[in-house]
């Protein structure tokens, strides 16, 4: 009598065909993982250069010419591709742009494309094959041609039939009235607190994430009114704003660092009803938003002509508007390390009131890089904050000439 597989015996059987079909297409086609293996360091590479160069404009005012210079101000190489100089990372960048915009390339094997970078363009992150971009040698990073917009055909008009004509009875033209701007509300100068959200990004909780960023941003005037002899900054309520767009397209449309601020600004503000050009209003930038690098950007960066008050004389600014810190370390800012998170706002706003980088004049010209002054400063030692952190007496000086500061 013949017997038969039983059903645990066919699918044992199925699974080691499995097994080993996996395996002969792994030794079959060992060119395919490693073409996917150099992809995701061209794609690491990128995403760490990208942050580089966002480092650089905030400390600099513009972004570098080549990526040669980038390398030298942070005093190391760039990497190269994991095939140079076959293939190459292109780099090039527009600084007469408001805010300034490069484009960011490498070449990726597998899917036989150029995959780019492109900040403050609003572009996508991958070019079309048809895209000029060589496969081989030095890759020319391509001029980027705005798609204009398309005219809408007229509706044509039907004259009606068999319908009298009606002579309307002349009425007055009513004379337009013009909408004034509107003074800000509340205090001459103030500091505002900017909660810029993702349409995805976690939050259980709106109203008590509001009530910690303002009692957060409340001990820190506290704060200053204890360094500045009672003197300190006048405090308006956080305003809140949850974009429409994902955290990734965010991030893919205004890269990781100054280009998330200044749209998350300029989105919550004006949602708010507020010109984030204000030259009576400093705010600031929160978000729970992973991956974002911090400090101060300019209002220049924001398309804003004035000089902010007491910070005329720190070179490559017109005015101070926003301010951020970055630690991998805080998942969301006022759920974990807090006096720290605070320190941070400290420190951002001791720059926007004019507080220098460092002992004396600013050396090299940017505020990037350490120290900015000397322990225990606030300027240098902000996760100090509320222990051993303070403002040394030359600091006091300069903010105190600010009219935030009464």
């Amino acid at each position: 009598m013949k017997k038969g597989f039983t059903l645990i015996e066919l699918l044992i059987v199925i699974a080691i065909l499995g097994v080993l079909a996996i395996s002969l297409f792994v030794l079959i086609d060992p060119v395919q993982k490693l073409k996917l293996t150099r992809d995701g360091v061209r794609k690491a590479d990128i995403g760490n250069i990208s942050r580089a160069l966002g480092s650089y404009l905030i400390g600099n005012g513009r972004y570098p010419d080549t990526l040669s210079e980038l390398a030298s101000y942070e005093s190391g190489a760039m990497p190269n591709d994991p095939k140079y100089p076959t293939y190459q990372y292109a780099y090039s960048v527009d600084n007469s742009q408001n805010p300034a915009t490069y484009t960011l390339c490498a070449y990726l094997e597998i899917e036989e494309q150029a995959w780019c970078l492109f900040a403050n363009q609003g572009t996508s992150s991958v070019l079309p094959p048809d895209n000029p971009i060589v496969p081989v040698g030095l890759i020319s990073a391509p001029t980027i041609t705005p798609v204009p917009t398309a005219i809408p055909t007229p509706t044509p008009t039907i004259a009606p039939t068999s319908i009298p004509t009606i002579t309307p009875v002349p009425t007055a033209i009513p004379t337009p009235t013009l909408t004034p701007t509107p003074t800000p509300s509340g205090p001459a100068y103030a500091a505002v607190p900017v909660i810029f959200l993702a349409s995805d990004s976690v939050l259980p909780n709106e109203t008590a994430y509001r009530s910690q960023v303002n009692a957060s941003f409340a001990d820190v005037r506290t704060w200053y009114a204890g360094q500045l002899n009672g003197k300190t900054f006048d405090l308006l309520p956080a305003i809140f704003l949850r974009s429409s767009q994902t955290d990734a397209q965010l991030h893919s449309q205004y890269g990781n660092g100054i280009g998330i601020w200044v749209e998350g600004v300029k989105q919550t503000t004006t949602a708010n009803g507020m010109d984030y050009c204000d030259p009576n209003r400093f705010y600031y930038f929160v978000t729970t938003m992973d991956n974002i690098a911090g400090g101060m950007v300019g209002a220049e960066n924001m398309g804003c002509t004035h000089v902010l008050p007491g910070t005329a004389g720190i070179p490559n600014h017109m005015g101070r508007l926003i301010g951020g810190i970055f630690d991998p370390g805080w998942p969301e800012w006022w759920a974990d390390e807090i006096r720290e998170a605070q320190g941070g706002v400290a420190h951002e706003f001791g720059h926007g009131f004019g507080g220098e980088c460092s002992i004396g004049n600013y050396t090299g010209g940017g505020c990037n890089g350490l120290p900015h002054s000397y322990g225990p400063s606030i300027m240098f030692s902000w996760w100090d904050f509320g222990t051993t952190g303070v403002f040394f007496d030359f600091e006091k000086t300069k903010i105190l000439a600010s009219p935030f500061i009464h």
